[in-house]
């Protein structure tokens, strides 16, 4: 848990949103039992912040029409 935990911090801390967090796009290597972030297709990269403390709010859903 905390390698997914770590996963997510390094993409928000680079603006990127991951937006399909869920047990289908977690992996775990086999041997090393490291926990992997899977399946970006949905993950959007947010804009540079202008202000230090500003934070985002993302609402509706997500997905797309296949």
């Amino acid at each position: 848990c905390s390698n997914l935990a770590a996963a997510l911090a390094y993409l928000h801390e680079r603006n990127v949103i991951h937006r399909d967090v869920g047990l289908a796009n977690v992996g775990i290597s086999v041997g090393g039992g490291k926990v992997k972030l899977l399946d970006f297709g949905l993950a959007k990269v947010l804009p540079p912040s202008t202000y230090e403390n500003e934070r985002f709010l993302l609402t509706g859903n997500t997905g797309s029409i296949r």
